[in-house]
Parts: C-alpha cells; structure tokens; sequence
C-alpha cells in the first residue's frame, strides 16, 4: 500500500511539474505573438483557452498587438497611412517654427516703428499724445476728440504722425499679436497630434490616422493663410518696396535687436 501511495505521490508531482512547465511556455508563446491553443500530456487533455489563467495570456497578446510598434512592424497599410501623418505632422511644424520666428521679429519691428512715432507725436500737458486726422481734429489714439481751446495751444513741429498713420501702425502690431496668438494655438494642436500618434499603448486606428494627416494638412494652411495676412503687406525689398509673401522672405525679416 505505501509503495502504491508513494507511486501516486510521484505522479502527481511530477504532473504539477509538468503543468507549471506548460504554463510558463504558453505564457513565453503569448508574449511573442505565438497562439497556444490546446495541448495534451501524458493522455490528459486540456483547454488553456478557457482557464483563468488563458484569459490572461489572451489578453497580453491582445495588448501587444494594440501595441504601435506591433502595428508598424506588422500590418503594411497601418505603417504607410501612419508614416504619411508622420511626414505632414513634420513638415507642419516646420512651418509653424519658421512662422512663430517671423511673426515675433515682424513684432519687434512694427513695435519698434510704432514707439518712434509715438515719442514724435505732440503731448498735452497731462501727458497724453495727440494727432491731427485728415479733416485737421485732434484726437487721442482712442479716437477721442480734443477740445479747440485745448487743441489751439499745441505747438506743432511738422514731422508728427497723422491720426491716420498711428492708427494703421497700431492695427498692423495688434494683428501680428493675435496671429501670433492663433499660431501658437496650432503649435500646441500639433502637439497634441503629436501625441497621439506616437501612443504606443493606444496609438490611433488606420483611419484616425487618415483622420489626424488631413487635420494637419489644414493647420498648415491655416499657418500660412496666416501669415499672409500679417506678413503679405508689410515685407519689403531692398528697395523698400512691398512684395508679395512667402515664408522664406518672411524669415529674411530682420530683428530689430540685431541691427
């Protein structure tokens, strides 16, 4: 009887042995991608499939096939529909770069103008400057009218900016401000695309992907309708006639701090 008992012991060891040994070689196979299925040993058949333990490998190859890296190196038409929101994602920043830096030094140099002119045009005696518009009133930069008693004391030089010419100078500065201000709302969306794209854990489907290149797409544009609008009107050549925009002579733009 012992030995009959000793015999079963034996066996049953070296069947959780032997268990154990299957359990961390499906676990090995899961972790590479390779399906288990069902195995057999020693006549005994078993369906991992189904178990506690199954559920868990399952759901760790499900995990790393969700996996960007996985998706990149396994499914050709998720690489090239990513790839390609990676190369428009690049060439976006790119212009949203060179438009920042051409934006804040056309800043510093329509800034730069409009404190010239402000340091020319007359002071009352409060301290507030005035201009005289293209009908000879006297105004504030608020648009507000002086009085003619005031208005006649003031000595007028000549060289002072009319009404008309601060006022232009303060839209172009307060429209270079606000376009800086939209260009760095798309910088931090490309940022936020940027993120999502390079989520491995849960990166974006194939057709999110397509989704995020066309938004790109739209941003850059949007950059460079942009900086059409301020920049278009305001570069000039050395001849210091007004050209056309383009980025590159936008960021030929030269910064005030340099001269």
């Amino acid at each position: 009887m012992d030995n009959f008992l000793n015999s079963f012991n034996e066996h049953a060891e070296s069947l959780r042995e032997e268990r154990k040994q299957d359990d961390f070689d499906n676990l090995q196979h899961s972790l590479s991608g390779v399906q288990t299925g069902q195995q057999t040993r020693h006549g005994l058949s078993k369906d991992t499939s189904g178990s506690v333990f199954g559920d868990k490998r399952k759901s760790i190859t499900e995990q790393i096939r969700e996996t960007l890296e996985w998706l990149l190196l396994n499914n050709q038409a998720y690489a090239e529909a990513h790839e390609a929101a990676m190369t428009s994602l690049r060439s976006a920043e790119t212009t949203v770069t060179n438009a920042l830096e051409s934006l804040l030094a056309n800043l510093e140099r329509e800034q730069a103008i409009f404190n010239g002119m402000l340091e020319r045009a007359s002071t009352l005696p409060d301290g507030q400057k005035v201009f005289r518009d293209a009908e000879g009133l006297v105004k504030t930069l608020d648009g507000e009218i002086i009085d003619n008693d005031l208005a006649g004391t003031i000595q007028w030089r000549g060289d002072e900016p009319s009404y008309e010419e601060i006022t232009q100078q303060k839209t172009h500065v307060d429209d270079l401000k606000e376009g800086i201000n939209e260009v760095r709302g798309i910088e931090a969306e490309l940022g936020g695309i940027r993120g999502e794209l390079t989520n491995n854990e849960k990166p974006p489907t194939l057709e999110r992907a397509d989704e995020l290149k066309e938004r790109i797409g739209e941003l850059q544009e949007q950059t460079k309708s942009r900086l059409n609008s301020d920049l278009g009107g305001s570069i000039k050549n050395e001849n210091n006639e007004k050209v056309g925009f383009s980025l590159s002579a936008a960021k030929a733009i030269p910064s005030m701090s340099s001269n």
